[in-house]
């Protein structure tokens, strides 16, 4: 089997994580291999969660910058499932935008990812 058929499943533990909060055992798990682009950038979507919710911002927005140089290396036409691995990405960037944005004296920056984000969803 192919490296990139398996890619958006390898993710899935990474995003279990994230949505049950557990930010510390997040900040233990290994990067996936080289081939896998997609889970990769999940991981590092997770890792920027977890250092978020921890309070280290400036390790977040590093994790954030990483992944999204990461999100652009990957094929136009990989796929996550029935979608596009892009597509799915992009949305988990909205997602960091607005958390990152959330910080305290930046609510019109969080609303502004929030409404992005809401849009997102509806299309």
């Amino acid at each position: 089997m192919m490296p990139e058929m398996a890619d958006a499943f390898l993710a899935i533990p990474a995003l279990a994580h994230v949505r049950f909060g557990e930010w510390d055992l997040i900040l233990t798990l290994p990067e996936p291999p080289q081939p896998m682009m997609a889970s990769r950038a999940t991981w590092r979507y997770a890792t920027t969660m977890a250092l978020l919710a921890r309070g280290n911002r400036a390790g977040a927005e590093r994790e954030r910058r990483d992944f999204d140089e990461l999100r652009e290396k990957i094929p136009a036409d990989a796929s996550w499932g029935q979608n596009k691995a892009r597509s799915v990405l992009e949305m988990a960037s909205a997602i960091l935008s607005a958390r990152l944005a959330g910080a305290p004296k930046r609510s019109r920056e969080a609303l502004g990812a929030r409404r992005q984000l809401a849009g997102q969803l509806r299309s």
